[in-house]
């Protein structure tokens, strides 16, 4: 059986049992050092790496990033982020990102801001996770009412019912209520497209945050292509919502550099983070709004796959193979409906659970499978 027909009838059980311990490049090559493996387990979703399977779309069930519903994992959290990067496994430092920008944009075209702090009194947010409850935590100091929390995390419609505010598991649920227009509406990571009737429940503006600098990379899993891409930059993103997502009125941009050592998971916390402190400033300060250059605009969609549908390509360009490695790194705390990297061996194949290389990588064909120990 040859590589293309082994990806296109790649099993959806894993039983092999054993570990792969080094993976080396070619005598010729050598830019693929050692790729440390772990047999995958179909009843692991961590390791389950079928392309849009249940178990890969929703591989944590309670992630870090999905919070908790007390104050005190929220704190945990914030000891997450500024922890050493040993007790995160990955090379995340807590880096002041007030210094680290490299761009922080009030888009505007006058001196007065678009949306002034004094008109936000109420609001709905529909969101779930971390950066979710953190920004209603801000909304609360700030003296705003949140009439209500739509969110399919349980812990974090947990974190609304402790604070005595409306929860909705859906958004249909919400919408049957017939609820009552509001001041703003917030969309805080939130992978629901929310129809004309969400949006006119503002009175003043729907406000949608995405993990990107937009128009770059519209859509969903963000970081996992700006990663593919090979960028050195990224950033978040607040905009205005209309019909088509992600198109609206830009409010408030930041950025941050991607660091050699940066994975899907590292830039998860690096855009929780920057959110955070953005939604600060917007809430604060107001802001102004900017058209999008839409003819900049890249989109992805849960349809699009994964490159060599997530296998590791041996005649693959060494600094791609990289990137996808990288890109396929999701920690503990992030979803990814893409999983792992994977690599056949032999007749089975292997969720990739560490990787080294011995040199930097080129533009060559990264090697060949050489030996399992």
């Amino acid at each position: 059986m040859n590589e293309r027909d082994r990806l296109a009838h790649a099993p959806g059980v894993g039983t092999t049992e054993g570990n792969v311990s080094d993976l080396t490049g070619s005598a010729a090559e050598k830019d693929l050092g050692e790729l440390t493996q772990q047999p995958i387990d179909s009843h692991d979703p961590s390791t389950n790496p079928t392309v849009g399977d249940k178990h890969t779309q929703r591989a944590v069930s309670e992630d870090i990033l999905d919070g908790a519903a007390s104050e005190g994992d929220l704190g945990e959290l914030n000891r997450l982020l500024s922890s050493e990067p040993s007790a995160v496994s990955y090379k995340v430092s807590s880096v002041d990102l007030l210094s680290e920008l490299s761009r922080e944009a009030t888009l505007s075209t006058t001196t007065r801001p678009d949306i002034e702090v004094h008109q936000l009194s109420t609001c709905y947010v529909i969101g779930a996770g971390a950066t979710t409850m953190q920004c209603c935590e801000l909304l609360r100091a700030h003296r705003v009412t949140i009439r209500g929390v739509i969110s399919p995390a349980t812990a974090t419609r947990g974190w609304a019912e402790q604070r005595q505010i409306s929860v909705y598991h859906t958004v249909t649920a919400f919408i049957q209520t017939q609820p009552e227009q509001v001041d703003f509406v917030f969309s805080i990571a939130n992978t629901t497209i929310l129809s004309k009737s969400v949006i006119q429940l503002a009175a003043v503006a729907a406000i949608n945050y995405h993990n990107s600098l937009l128009p770059e990379h519209a859509g969903v899993e963000a970081n996992y292509w700006t990663l593919l891409a090979g960028q050195e930059q990224t950033g978040v993103t607040f905009h205005e919502m209309t019909a088509e997502f992600d198109t609206g009125d830009l409010l408030l941009q930041r950025a941050f550099p991607i660091e050699a050592h940066d994975t899907n998971a590292s830039l998860g916390l690096k855009s929780h983070e920057a959110a955070i402190a953005l939604f600060e400033q917007l809430i604060a300060n107001g802001c102004q709004r900017s058209k999008q250059d839409l003819a900049k605009r890249s989109i992805h969609l849960w349809t699009d796959a994964p490159p060599s549908l997530g296998f590791v390509d041996w005649q693959k360009c060494g600094r791609l193979l990289l990137n996808e490695l990288r890109a396929h790194s999701n920690g503990p705390w992030i979803e990814s409906p893409f999983g792992s990297m994977k690599v056949w061996i032999g007749e089975e194949w292997y969720a990739v659970s560490d990787y080294r290389f011995h040199c930097e990588p080129h533009c060559e064909p990264v090697g060949r499978y050489v030996s399992t120990a």
